[in-house]
């Protein structure tokens, strides 16, 4: 079976840990990786920014949005969307 286009997280609620912070941004960095899913976004509200990997090769190449600046996609180009509408949730 293929992997997914994309995955986007979301960091989990509660404090801003180091265990949170490992987990979504090292481990899981890590699997997806060797899993070779192309792209896959960490939305983070505790932090106010949404980091985007692509995979490039064999490693991810990390942008990072905050603001008023507009995501941007490789898998889905057509996708238009501020750092702060996606953390406000303001998408429909």
């Amino acid at each position: 079976m293929p992997p997914p286009l994309l995955v986007v997280e979301v960091v989990s609620s509660g404090s801003d840990s180091i265990a949170n912070h490992c987990r979504d941004y090292e481990w899981k960095r890590q699997q997806y990786e060797w899993w070779k899913i192309s792209e896959y976004w960490i939305i983070d509200r505790h932090r106010q920014q949404i980091v985007v990997f692509v995979l490039n090769d064999a490693t991810y190449e990390e942008h990072v949005y905050k603001g008023t600046n507009t995501v941007t996609s490789q898998m889905f180009s057509t996708l238009q969307l501020s750092a702060d509408r996606l953390l406000s949730g303001e998408i429909i």
